[in-house]
């Protein structure tokens, strides 16, 4: 196993995540998950999407996608530690926080401080729609559309286009607002001038 981790190592020192075969991911993966746990004890599912995800070198960063494909559980452990109690109790109370996060993540009490934040840039703003949450208003005397993914990563999909094809129908000035957003955007965006902000945080 050392030696093909050696191989994938120095295959990620020339190529992207991306060029690992199937076999490769999961055991690479493991891999990280390993180490991660070495230091943490446990990790919870957010967690580990944003450590595996949105930190380190950029090629070697997991995208949401594969990171779907790699992980069908709620919480790991490291394995010697997982019947001391106070490991077990730190897993309930990152659990319990995790399950509040995903519960209040988009709800409307959420969803109005968005709004009061927004509202120290926007000018007669109003809620356009509340799945997906867009805000409409004025940008320095502009009509602008904010398109706003509150903790997740914004990736190119049918939901983003259908939103920039309706603000460019609108003739509205698209705003795009999220934990991450994919960099692979970036260059369309600049292209398009639509201007995308990363939060990095909920």
């Amino acid at each position: 196993m050392r030696k093909k981790l050696k191989e994938i190592q120095n295959k990620l020192n020339k190529y992207p995540i991306s060029s690992l075969s199937k076999e490769e991911i999961e055991l690479y993966f493991d891999h990280r998950l390993q180490n991660l746990l070495l230091s943490k004890k446990v990790l919870v599912r957010n967690e580990l999407k944003y450590l595996l995800g949105e930190t380190g070198t950029g090629n070697l960063r997991i995208e949401p996608d594969l990171f779907r494909l790699l992980v069908d559980k709620g919480s790991f452990v490291q394995s010697p530690f997982e019947s001391i109690p106070e490991i077990k109790k730190l897993e309930t109370l990152k659990e319990t926080a995790e399950k509040h996060i995903e519960k209040n993540i988009n709800a409307p009490e959420t969803q109005e401080l968005l709004i009061k934040i927004l509202d120290n840039y926007l000018k007669k703003s109003r809620v356009v729609s509340k799945e997906p949450f867009i805000i409409e208003g004025e940008l320095n005397k502009i009509p602008a559309s904010c398109l706003i993914q509150n903790g997740g990563w914004l990736l190119p999909d049918t939901e983003l286009f259908s939103f920039l094809k309706s603000s460019q129908g609108q003739r509205k000035f698209p705003v795009i607002i999220a934990k991450k957003i994919s960099g692979i955007l970036f260059p369309v965006f600049k292209g398009l001038s639509i201007m995308g902000l990363n939060t990095y945080k909920l």
